[in-house]
């Protein structure tokens, strides 16, 4: 095994076999009579080496080297190294990468995320005002027909009638009351809470749970 920083690469060294014609032995030859296959090829180990980086990934000069004719294997022990150096170099290039892309992602997501707050918050805040309106509206309403039935009470003869429609109107406008929004303070609302499930709707093609 060969570490360089992080990176590991396992390195094998094989004995080279030659490839050379089998000759059947008497035996052999006497079994080829009752039906016995003879080989064609014989593997002969020899006095050469090979060296192999069984770790996989891209490669820059080889993955495999060995004695030729030519040279000799431990000439090209420094391409051997080099070999190593580039993958390395590679990773570490790859992984900066990997990185660039996860914070540009990430850096993404967020705004994605901060938009989806925004629009939440906008949203919020106008389900809370349409309320407000519509309580307003019926608050008014409630007083018109208050104003009206308190009219109409003035031409009842009979005293526990009056009483009862009395209690009714006193109902009405203590409703109309609660209902009317400018009996309170106002202010602009808080934001509601930017959960997973309330962004979702509004992150798009983004997870609400992360990048």
């Amino acid at each position: 095994m060969v570490q360089i920083d992080p990176d590991c690469y396992r390195i094998s060294v094989f004995q080279i076999k030659d490839k050379v014609e089998h000759v059947a032995s008497k035996s052999e030859l006497a079994r080829s009579g009752r039906g016995y296959a003879l080989p064609k090829w014989d593997y002969v180990p020899t006095e050469r080496l090979g060296i192999r980086i069984e770790t996989q990934g891209y490669s820059f000069w080889a993955s495999s080297w060995s004695d030729k004719p030519d040279h000799f294997l431990e000439d090209l022990l420094p391409q051997i190294l080099q070999e190593l150096e580039l993958r390395h170099d590679r990773a570490q290039d790859q992984r900066i990468e990997e990185e660039r892309r996860r914070l540009e992602r990430r850096t993404r997501w967020q705004q994605a995320r901060d938009n989806a707050i925004a629009q939440l918050t906008e949203a919020h805040r106008s389900d809370v005002l349409f309320a407000e309106i519509n309580n307003w509206q019926q608050a008014a309403k409630i007083r018109d027909y208050v104003a009206a039935l308190t009219v109409q009470v003035a031409s009842y003869d009979d005293p526990i009638r009056v009483a009862d429609t009395q209690r009714w109107i006193d109902w009405a406008l203590a409703h109309a009351k609660h209902l009317d929004p400018f009996n309170r303070s106002l202010q602009l609302p808080n934001a509601p809470e930017a959960s997973a499930a309330a962004l979702a709707p509004y992150m798009g093609s983004w997870s609400p749970y992360g990048p």
